[in-house]
């Protein structure tokens, strides 16, 4: 979980790495498509997930016929490392 926390800060200091890994094992073009996904996405790069997103999920699985029940939170999020969810 703290490296996860780590590389989402580093990732959002600075973008531009992503690329720089990314052309270690893709093609440029594939490479900077990744950079490009990154960057838009990066907003979005949070560790916490919320009730209301296990909601989500469970309801959509659901839907889809993957889940006859909810699965319950903590059964989804490591909510133990919850002390390292915050900058």
């Amino acid at each position: 979980m703290v490296a996860v926390s780590r590389v989402q800060c580093s990732l959002k200091a600075n973008p531009e790495a992503a690329f720089s890994v990314a052309e270690k094992f893709f093609s440029t073009a594939e490479a900077t498509m990744i950079g490009d996904v990154l960057r838009r996405d990066l907003p979005f790069y949070e560790i916490p997930i919320p009730g209301v997103g296990v909601m989500s999920m469970n309801d959509f699985a659901r839907s889809m016929g993957y889940l006859t029940q909810d699965v319950d939170y903590n059964d989804v999020v490591a909510s133990n490392f919850k002390h390292l969810w915050t900058d």
